[in-house]
């Protein structure tokens, strides 16, 4: 299930503060204080308490989600007009977002969990690792593992395409590609179509 936004909002605020499209190494964030008030009120989102079953993407924590959160913050300025100080805290405030969301769900749902697998760009980023290092540590989970999906074998920036290619594997075979405790779906399910070009 979808645990929060991931990256997806730092990245924008990265495109909208400083027109790059990530924040490399987690440099930037890591400049920032992080806001406490304003990261509070981020998690206050009801979707953070929803029950699992759930998925969420760029049409939930969208810019106008962030922007309606500054707002309710008291941050009235534009991107543009704001000091870079603030930028780098902001920054950093979307960082902490990511770590706790992740591990306050993994507490949450899996308490008995003894490894934490990083994929995609938020495992190269060295500062939000630390960050969910310190949320394990705060929630009592000291003795869980932080590891990148390297450590399987798997690049993490080639999970997205390793899982659909084990989906196209699993419809080859005429097997379920899903997981109906995960996913609550009535049961196994074969994913996916073939469409031949003509």
């Amino acid at each position: 299930f979808d645990c929060g936004p991931g990256n997806m909002l730092l990245d924008h605020w990265m495109q909208t503060a400083q027109g790059l499209p990530y924040d490399s190494d987690g440099s930037y964030a890591r400049s920032g204080s992080i806001d406490q008030a304003l990261l509070a009120l981020m998690l206050t989102d009801p979707y953070f308490d929803r029950p699992i079953p759930k998925s969420t993407g760029r049409e939930y924590f969208s810019p106008s989600w962030l922007d309606e959160k500054l707002h309710a913050s008291g941050e009235f300025r534009r991107t543009a007009d704001m000091p870079d100080e603030r930028r780098r805290s902001i920054a950093a405030v979307l960082t902490e977002l990511t770590a706790r969301s992740a591990v306050d769900a993994l507490i949450r749902w899996l308490p008995d969990v003894q490894r934490l697998y990083l994929c995609g760009g938020g495992a190269l980023n060295s500062f939000l690792c630390e960050r969910i290092r310190i949320a394990l540590d705060a929630a009592g989970a000291h003795t869980v593992a932080l590891c990148s999906t390297a450590a399987c074998g798997i690049d993490p920036m080639a999970v997205e395409g390793a899982a659909f290619a084990w989906l196209a594997h699993q419809w080859f075979l005429r097997q379920p590609g899903n997981l109906p405790t995960a996913t609550h779906a009535a049961g196994p399910r074969r994913l996916g179509c073939l469409y031949p070009a003509s």
